[in-house]
């Protein structure tokens, strides 16, 4: 798993927003972001997957935490 700015480099090197996180543009329905330039139909595909994504994320105020997948209660040791 990367970021999405990895995985859709090809818009973030074009997007105004690039120090802003996911959930301060998101409205519920839309990310509100701008474009250095128009996309074509092929940036536009990607756009709409990154809507997608963020579409199936559940933004709280609570911190992000760390979980380790390997251990059944979540927390690497060695």
């Amino acid at each position: 798993m990367s970021s999405l700015a990895v995985q859709f480099w090809d818009l973030y090197v074009i997007i105004n927003e690039k120090a802003s996180i996911i959930a301060d543009l998101w409205d519920g329905t839309d990310l509100k972001c701008t474009f250095r330039r128009t996309v074509d139909s092929n940036l536009n595909r990607m756009w709409l997957e990154v809507i997608q994504i963020a579409s199936t994320i559940s933004f709280t105020d609570e911190e992000d935490t760390l979980i380790w997948q390997f251990t059944t209660n979540g927390v690497y040791s060695s």
